[in-house]
């Protein structure tokens, strides 16, 4: 029935609302901000009008969006954490990521880290702190198999359909008429984080300044949720920027982003009013 169609989309949104407070609260090193960060983080983000919509519905968006945003999440926490141990779970929700929507997946967490290393001199010793060679491994055995099995069965009827129509030609071309301009994801940016949009330009503008600032200082500690979230929000609106078909659902695996900045801009405010 409609309940039980529409329960893992729910499910998802909540498994990541979650996972955003927890990453929130983990790597706030205040004691009094923790809780209240915690809390902005989460409810800007199960708040987002495009969340309340597409929680609520039979698709798979919100399951996309949750496996994605574990999957950046997790990387995140292992790269910033100090303990030795084998990165297995982001590697894991990404081939989720994969399965549910498609390789694209893959390409966004790529650029994600990829610009987030970059603004570190270590780069290299956090790159290989994600166990990349093994986890890309892992990663293609368990989101082949489904694609391997689908193509023995409908060989190019699958093949054009899957990888033709919904990935390569909605990216560049115009489908079903969702022709619109560069600047749609700008927009929705905006209306995706109401009613707290004020806030995440205020928390991306701020970002920028703080990496600027320690890049003047030469800093080789920029390790930072917010820098992280800065590029993984800028990696997907330049990526379906550049699409020649636009929805508003594509812009859903950048809210969790969105969300962590909002909570920068409210731990700015806090501070400010002490």
């Amino acid at each position: 029935g409609s309940l039980s169609a529409r329960i893992p989309s729910a499910l998802s949104t909540l498994f990541l609302m979650i996972m955003i407070a927890d990453t929130i609260f983990c790597s706030t090193e205040n004691s009094q901000d923790k809780i209240k960060l915690s809390l902005i983080a989460s409810l800007s983000f199960v708040l987002s009008p495009l969340i309340i919509i597409w929680s609520r519905t039979a698709v798979s968006d919100s399951l996309l969006c949750a496996a994605l945003g574990i999957c950046l999440l997790s990387f995140w926490r292992r790269i910033s954490s100090e303990e030795d141990q084998i990165c297995i779970t982001p590697w894991f929700f990404l081939a989720t990521a994969i399965l549910t929507k498609g390789p694209f997946a893959f390409f966004i967490v790529f650029v994600t880290l990829l610009s987030f290393l970059l603004t570190h001199k270590n780069w290299k010793k956090l790159f290989l702190k994600l166990n990349p060679f093994k986890g890309i491994l892992l990663t293609f055995l368990v989101s082949s198999p489904w694609y391997l099995i689908q193509l023995s069965f409908n060989g190019k009827v699958f093949w054009d359909s899957f990888f033709g129509y919904h990935n390569l030609q909605r990216y560049t071309s115009v489908v079903n008429n969702h022709s619109e301009p560069w600047w749609f994801y700008l927009f929705i940016l905006i209306l995706a984080s109401l009613p707290f949009s004020v806030f995440l330009i205020h928390g991306i503008v701020d970002t920028f300044k703080e990496l600027i600032i320690k890049f003047k200082k030469r800093s080789e500690n920029i390790n930072s949720i917010y820098l992280f979230s800065l590029c993984w929000l800028i990696s997907i609106l330049l990526f379906f920027s550049f699409s020649a078909t636009k929805l508003p659902s594509y812009w859903i695996p950048a809210i969790p982003a969105a969300s962590i900045l909002i909570s920068r801009s409210a731990k700015i405010l806090s501070i400010k009013k002490r």
